[in-house]
């Protein structure tokens, strides 16, 4: 779930840093034009969020915070 979580929140900075470059265009700049660049975009998100991820399995597994469990 925490993986879920974030590459909205990255999603979201990503879209808001594009609007405030590039305006909104309805996809000129934005856009993707063939889905093979969808999973591009996929790749790399769990490319960048591998170690995030992965720091927060550990940091889990050390808590004794019942609420991180649920993450």
């Amino acid at each position: 779930m925490f993986f879920y979580i974030v590459h909205l929140y990255v999603l979201l900075l990503i879209y808001v840093v594009g609007v405030q470059f590039f305006g909104t265009n309805k996809g000129d700049y934005l856009g993707v034009d063939h889905v093979w660049m969808v999973w591009a975009i996929a790749a790399v998100l769990a490319f960048l969020l591998y170690w995030p991820t992965k720091w927060f399995s550990a940091y889990k597994k050390a808590s004794s915070a019942t609420w991180i469990k649920y993450f």
